[in-house]
């Protein structure tokens, strides 16, 4: 593998709420908060690991193993603050 990220400051909220979760599912008590909100990660990192790109604003570094022709940065990327060799 050439290139590897590393999160350095992941998103403080998801794109979805768990009062839109357990409205959603009809859940009225708050047994499963901790657990839900879990699954709410869970999805988000799942499909941005799919997509291939950060659907919140995260922080990260990118890690290149090897010089090549073209840096494919990726993930979405709408910023690069700092470029080092």
């Amino acid at each position: 593998k050439q290139y590897s990220y590393k999160v350095v400051t992941a998103p403080t909220t998801e794109p979805v709420s768990l009062s839109e979760v357990k409205n959603h599912l009809k859940i009225d008590h708050n047994d499963e908060d901790n657990y839900l909100s879990a699954l709410i990660s869970a999805a988000r990192q799942w499909c941005e690991e799919f997509l291939w790109r950060y659907l919140l604003n995260t922080e990260a570094e990118l890690f290149i193993n090897e010089f090549t022709n073209t840096i494919y940065v990726g993930r979405g990327c709408n910023e690069i603050t700092e470029i080092a060799y």
